[in-house]
């Protein structure tokens, strides 16, 4: 024991020395099978769909520690029960994610279908979409297009969210809700809601530390403690992040302490308060073309990307009162300041942004109709940009500042949302929600050439209905179905950012859209509003446990981010964002599987299967025609097998396998290639789970392989420097100890 808390104090030294950098404060047969077995979406074969796996959320009792004890054991996972939601969604367990290698975020979102979570260069910054949604905002961008959320309170705001704000080592479980699902946390993305529900005394350990390191430099370090004591509980976590990148001139460092104090006043009256100090400085890299990664993917053409968030501080609270055995009233606030420095290149800039959310929750059980259930819930959830956010852009050499722009906006949501028991086990959801929305960006400039001034303010108003029913055919069988609308609006950001709308013409032009232009310039960019029809189920049976659902969604003005050149040398990418001039339409099938292939003796080996395909295409555009939308892979499948022994030793073998080509501009006339890539582990637990060892293998294959597409307009057929390339082979090893 002693050496291995040798192993862990001489890592955590190592960490605290490097924070000086920066700012202080069978299965490849199975695999194979299942992948080939999987129906090509575009040949529209939904009936194959029928075989379909999904991972059955793990569930535990939400029992409440005793405010008597003095110190409670830790009981990890003790999650909640999705079920009662019409539609797709689940759970991922701390347990679950810590059993191997946990770089980013995209290593905690493994196998969840419909969702892309995806690191292209093993740093921080990661590419988020679900169902299609944010296509495509780059991996370093502030995330649209899926709400994410602080334990039910709302990272994501008018200006979008910051990913230096997730910590994976930090959860006690993520929920994912997919698409309109989302509607309890308000229907203003397409993409649905991620919720991020940090650790708190009551499952977490008085000391705890882990450590990882592996290739490139990579190194992830922790240091956590929670306990309860009497009527207060706390979490605290301290975590460090580096890696010299496998790309040249792309490394990335960040420190994150983040944790939560509970007090509960009563058994009626219990609040939490929460907090994270986050600093992080990547060097971002640029992207390739498919000749540039088959030759060297470590190829970097770019000095302009300096990412440093130089210190982002949040604090919240969430307070909730039981009134009776009936209702329940809750209430809460995040408050947000991320300050970002884009250094290096031809176009620095300072960004100051700060946002405010609240929420307040009444929620009520009833008995109607002769004695059937009703669950009643009314929300009130908002979101602002606070006075004095900013964005000021400097010459190359940060001596002469160029211009000015202030942000506003706000997302104003009341909703009123019903779950009643028509008939025994047949539950109806109704709900409405009224979404007021504003976006404002106002420029000024002491450059001549160009306009002083450039103000836009946009409002935006939707009812957002919906409409879902759920039957439990036994305890371990139910189907679903909903009909849902959602809107999103663009962020803040994406209207006028600087004074350079000189070259709105040029590209309008190139868009074919007089509405259009670069971030960097003036955008006309409105709301986009969808419509979504989705119907599934879930269950176990025998060795199984899946679920599936399918969704179609009809999305009006949908918001479209596109490159019009790369990064090259000290000259930043330029982007262009604009409204689809016509309907799109997403569509697809998700789906996962677990199968207990054998179990004896405390002994199991276990597969566990996520399939996605996608259809997502434009319905007669004027410029685009009935084209695909890209950079999203129309078929992904991910599996991984696992072997455990009643000694506590583990291993698996994973894989991930993009089955088709798909399209990296928006005319379809470059495309993505296919790829399969594999990885390993082997690791072991101790029975009381106070040890953990492992060591885990990714892309052993060495592929070299686009990850991520930034697409372009109209690429032509020729060889575009749009991709990121995934990161080649790599080895990581780590150690965790609980000390009490």
């Amino acid at each position: 024991m002693r050496t291995g808390e040798g192993v862990l104090r001489m890592a955590l030294s190592r960490a605290y020395r490097l924070k000086d950098a920066w700012p202080p404060a069978a299965g490849v047969a199975l695999l194979a099978a299942g992948a080939l077995a999987a129906p090509a979406f575009a040949a529209d074969a939904p009936a194959a769909s029928a075989a379909l796996p999904v991972l059955a959320a793990a569930t535990a009792d939400l029992d409440a520690a005793s405010v008597d004890s003095v110190v409670v054991t830790a009981q990890r996972n003790r999650v909640p029960d999705l079920k009662d939601v019409a539609g797709n969604t689940t759970v991922i367990t701390s347990d679950h994610i810590e059993r191997g290698r946990v770089s980013t975020v995209a290593d905690a979102l493994r196998y969840e279908p419909g969702l892309l979570a995806q690191s292209a260069t093993g740093t921080e910054a990661t590419r988020f979409s679900m169902r299609g949604s944010g296509v495509i905002r780059g991996a370093s961008s502030w995330g649209t297009g899926i709400q994410m959320l602080f334990d039910g309170l709302p990272l994501t705001t008018p200006e979008g969210s910051p990913y230096e704000y997730y910590e994976p080592l930090a959860n006690n479980y993520i929920e994912v809700y997919r698409g309109a699902n989302a509607f309890d946390y308000g229907p203003t993305t397409q993409g649905g809601a991620i919720n991020y529900v940090p650790h708190t005394g009551q499952d977490s350990s008085p000391l705890l530390a882990r450590v990882e390191a592996g290739s490139f430099g990579y190194q992830r370090q922790q240091l956590a403690s929670g306990q309860v004591l009497g009527p207060i509980d706390y979490y605290v976590t301290y975590t460090h992040f580096g890696t010299d990148g496998f790309r040249r001139g792309n490394s990335s460092y960040s420190q994150r302490v983040l944790g939560d104090v509970g007090y509960r006043f009563s058994d009626q009256l219990k609040t939490r308060f929460y907090f994270e100090y986050a600093a992080q400085n990547t060097r971002n890299a640029s992207s390739l073309t498919l000749a540039q990664i088959a030759a060297d993917p470590t190829t970097n053409t770019t000095t302009s990307g300096n990412r440093r968030e130089k210190g982002s501080t949040l604090v919240g609270d969430r307070t909730v009162y039981q009134i009776d055995n009936t209702s329940s009233l809750e209430g809460g606030f995040l408050y947000k300041n991320y300050p970002l420095r884009n250094q290096g290149g031809t176009a620095p800039g300072n960004w100051d942004i700060k946002d405010l959310t609240l929420s307040a929750r009444y929620k009520r059980q009833d008995s109607v109709l002769g004695g059937r259930r009703s669950n009643t819930e009314v929300a009130w959830l908002y979101a602002d940009i606070l006075p004095n956010s900013t964005n000021r852009g400097y010459n190359a050499t940060r001596t002469v500042q160029f211009w000015q722009a202030k942000f506003t906006g706000y997302d104003n949501t009341v909703l009123i949302k019903n779950d009643l028991e028509a008939i025994p086990d047949l539950w109806l959801t109704t709900g409405i929600a009224s979404i007021w929305q504003t976006r404002g960006s106002a420029v000024t400039s002491n450059v001549t050439v160009v306009p002083v001034n450039a103000v836009q303010n946009e409002k935006y108003y939707t009812l957002a209905p919906r409409v879902g029913l759920r039957y439990d055919f036994t305890p371990h069988l139910q189907v679903y179905g909903n009909v849902s609308r959602s809107d999103e609006a663009p962020i803040a950001h994406q209207l006028p950012t600087t004074a350079t709308v000189a070259v709105l013409p040029t590209i309008a032009a190139l868009l074919g859209s007089k509405t259009a232009s670069v971030e960097t310039a003036n955008n006309d960019v409105k709301n986009q509003t969808q419509n979504t029809v989705e119907f599934g189920g879930r269950g176990d049976a025998g060795i199984f446990k899946w679920n599936l659902a399918y969704y179609y969604a009809r999305i009006h003005g949908e918001i479209l981010t596109i490159q019009v050149s790369p990064a090259v040398g000290n000259t930043p990418a330029i982007t262009a964002t604009t409204n689809a001039k016509s309907d799109t339409v997403h569509q697809g099938f998700e789906g996962t599987l677990d199968a207990a292939l054998w179990s004896r003796g405390g002994n199991s080996l276990v597969l566990h299967q996520s399939l996605t395909l996608n259809d997502f295409h434009f319905i007669s555009d004027p410029v685009y025609g009935h084209n695909t939308l890209p950079a999203v892979p129309q078929r992904l499948y991910q599996a991984g097998l696992d072997y455990t022994h009643r000694s506590g030793f583990y291993a698996g073998v994973n894989g991930e396998s993009v089955r088709s080509k798909y399209p990296a501009d928006f005319f379809n006339s470059i495309y993505t290639p296919a790829y399969a890539v594999w990885g390993a582990r082997v690791g072991w637990q101790s029975a009381d789970k106070k040890w953990q060892v492992f060591v885990e293998g990714n892309n052993l294959g060495d592929k070299h392989y686009a990850a991520v597409v930034s697409p372009s307009f109209n690429a032509k057929g020729v060889d575009s420097a749009v991709y990121s390339p995934g990161q080649t082979r790599n080895v990581s090893i780590g150690i965790s100890h609980d000390f009490f």
